[in-house]
């Protein structure tokens, strides 16, 4: 493993020049931060393409979302002030729990962890449990969901940057909730779970529910999302649910944790933080 055919490294101002780079030389691959290219890329790197100065570190406050460009660092995202409180603390929340360090999260980009989309990323989970836009430069298509990217890898594999992500303002205090296991606090999660619910009234009207260290890939549980829409919120929904859960989580094989440990630790996650918004909204 190692960078041993690289022969050309460009970094271009405009992202016209990066696309127009990446289109025409089969073998370059772009860059934000290079924490897993530069450390694990192989002889099929030939070229690379430096998308630091080509104006897309930006974080950028909508009247109803959120702006955040392809080349913004963790560590931006860390310390800014527009993720230091409600409705985007849980970005903080989220990076905080995968246990990098300042170095790695200072050098990590959010258009790099989208690129290789782990399935151990509780970042994404929670960008992708509030259905942020992942913008594309160079394709001609509609931009699209972060969960229907990561799920298209025709896609993936197209000539285009991802030059950023939008996310609309989760609409009240109970939209999203990150819980996690791990074994001690500053350790990555075993398992986690980001949650974007919103209510009619008292009926549930949109919900999303998402788990990271489960395998390869993020897990949407859209099975239980069925269950809970258009329904009210009360124990033995909440019981349900969590049940559903169990069943249909398949975690692959982890030194960390059996599969029937994850499994359980799904359940109880879900009930955990279904149990929070029930009693945040004083129900029974």
């Amino acid at each position: 493993m190692g960078l041993t055919k690289l022969t050309d490294y460009y970094r271009p101002k405009k992202l016209t020049e990066a696309t127009r780079l990446l289109k025409e030389n089969d073998g370059f691959f772009p860059i934000g931060g290079g924490t897993w290219l530069i450390p694990y890329g192989g002889s099929e790197v030939k070229g690379i393409v430096d998308l630091s100065e080509s104006g897309i570190k930006e974080i950028r406050l909508e009247e109803t979302s959120m702006y955040i460009g392809a080349s913004t660092t963790l560590n931006d995202l860390l310390t800014a002030p527009e993720t230091s409180s409600h409705p985007y603390e849980f970005i903080r929340e989220t990076i905080i729990s995968e246990g990098s360090t300042r170095l790695i999260n200072s050098a990590s980009t959010v258009g790099g962890r989208i690129a290789l989309g782990r399935g151990d990323s509780s970042f994404l989970a929670g960008l992708i449990a509030v259905d942020a836009t992942v913008i594309l430069f160079g394709k001609m298509s509609e931009d699209v969901t972060l969960w229907d990217y990561l799920n298209n890898s025709e896609l993936q594999n197209e000539k285009h940057i991802i030059s950023g992500i939008e996310i609309s303002t989760p609409t009240n205090i109970h939209s999203v909730i990150f819980e996690s296991i791990s074994y001690i606090p500053s350790s990555p999660p075993l398992i986690s779970l980001a949650l974007y619910l919103t209510f009619s009234v008292n009926l549930i009207d949109s919900v999303r529910i998402v788990l990271s260290s489960i395998g390869e890939k993020l897990i949407r549980l859209e099975e239980a999302e069925a269950m809970l829409l258009g329904k009210e919120l009360d124990d033995k929904l909440i019981k349900s649910v969590s049940g559903l859960a169990v069943k249909i989580v398949d975690p692959a094989f982890d030194p960390k944790g059996s599969s029937e440990y994850k499994k359980a630790m799904a359940g109880v996650l879900i009930e955990r933080v279904l149990n929070k918004i029930k009693d945040n909204r004083g129900g029974s």
